[in-house]
C-alpha cells in the first residue's frame, strides 16, 4: 500500500502538515520521483487552501453560502450524546450549526482540515466539546471503525486530489470507503459537492447585491470579493481538468452504495451550481 502523504511526513522530525514540513522532505534526495510529484502536489494545495482562509468572513454575507449551510443543517439530525465529525471543518460555522441543532448536548464533535484557522481555535472556547485536528481525507483517518454516528463535509470531499496515491475518481471511491469505515450502522453522511459544468461567475453575479450591502462594514471588501472569484475560477479549472472530482448525480449514487451507503437524497443550492447529499450506512 502507499503510504499517505500526512503519515509520511508525520512520520518523519516535522508534526504536521505544513510547507515548510513538505519543504524539509522535498531537499531531501532521498524520494523516489512519484512521491516527489505528490508532495509537491500538495504542496500546492496547501498554499491555495491556506490563501482562501483570510476571506472566510465574506461567508457570513453571502446569502446564497447561507442558504447552503440551512439545507445541510435541515437535512442533518444530530442527537444529544452523540459523536460527529466536520470533515474540512474550514471557519466552523458547520460545526457550530450542529452543536445548536443537538441542543448543545453533543458528546464529541472532531474537526478535521488540513489548515485549523484561528475562528475555529477561538471556537473551542464556546463549544468545550470541539477537538480539532489536523489531517487530510486523502489517506486512512486516525478514528476506529464504527467511530461516528454522523459525519458533515461541505465542499470539501471532492477536492481530494488522491487516496494513499490511487488518484481522482478512483481515489474518492476510496475516500467513501473510509468514511463508511467510521461510520456506525445507519449513520448519516451529509455533504456538498459543485455540479460537473459549475460556473463561477453565475455565482459572483449572484453574490453582487450583498457585497453592496455591506460595503463599509468588512475592511477592504472589493479586494477580498476579487480574490475570492479568482479562487473560485481555479476551483472551476481544477475541476474541469481532472484534479478535483466534479461528477454527474449518477455516478456520485454508484460510488456511494459501492462504499456501502444507501438512502441517497440530492438538493441543489447557491444558484443551482452546487449539490447537497445525505446518504446512510447500511
Amino acid at each position: 500500500m502507499t503510504i499517505g502523504l500526512y503519515t509520511l511526513i508525520s512520520t518523519n522530525e516535522n508534526k504536521g502538515m505544513t510547507i515548510e514540513a513538505i519543504n524539509s522532505l522535498l531537499s531531501r534526495n532521498t524520494l523516489d520521483p512519484e512521491t516527489r510529484k505528490r508532495l509537491t502536489l500538495q504542496a500546492e494545495e496547501l498554499t491555495f487552501w491556506q490563501g482562501i482562509v483570510p476571506i472566510y468572513p465574506l461567508m457570513s454575507i453571502d446569502r446564497p453560502y447561507q442558504k447552503l449551510l440551512k439545507t445541510m443543517i435541515e437535512t442533518v439530525n444530530p442527537k444529544p450524546n452523540e459523536t460527529w465529525l466536520d470533515a474540512g471543518i474550514g471557519p466552523g460555522i458547520i460545526t457550530k450549526l450542529i452543536w445548536e441543532k443537538s441542543g448543545k448536548k453533543l458528546k464529541k464533535i472532531i474537526g478535521l482540515d488540513i489548515v485549523i484557522s484561528s475562528w475555529v481555535e477561538q471556537m473551542k472556547k464556546e463549544i468545550l466539546v470541539l477537538e480539532l485536528k489536523s489531517g487530510i481525507l486523502g489517506e486512512r483517518l486516525d478514528f476506529p471503525d464504527c467511530t461516528f454516528d454522523g459525519i458533515i463535509s461541505n465542499i470539501s470531499l471532492p477536492y481530494v486530489f488522491e487516496f494513499e496515491g490511487t488518484p481522482k475518481k478512483e481515489g474518492i471511491k476510496l475516500l467513501f470507503k473510509e468514511l463508511s469505515r467510521i461510520l456506525k450502522p445507519g449513520a448519516q453522511l451529509v455533504w456538498s459537492v459543485s455540479k460537473p459544468n459549475m460556473n463561477i461567475n453565475i455565482i459572483v453575479i449572484g453574490a453582487i447585491p450583498d457585497v453592496l450591502c455591506n460595503l463599509g462594514k468588512i475592511p477592504k471588501l472589493p479586494a477580498k470579493v476579487k480574490k475570492l472569484s479568482k479562487y473560485g475560477k481555479e476551483l472551476e479549472r481544477k475541476g474541469r481538468e481532472g484534479l478535483y472530482t466534479y461528477l454527474p448525480i449518477k455516478e456520485w449514487d454508484q460510488i456511494s452504495e459501492e462504499a456501502g451507503f444507501i438512502d441517497s437524497q440530492w438538493k441543489y443550492v447557491f444558484w443551482h451550481q452546487t449539490l447537497v447529499n445525505s446518504i446512510k450506512k447500511k
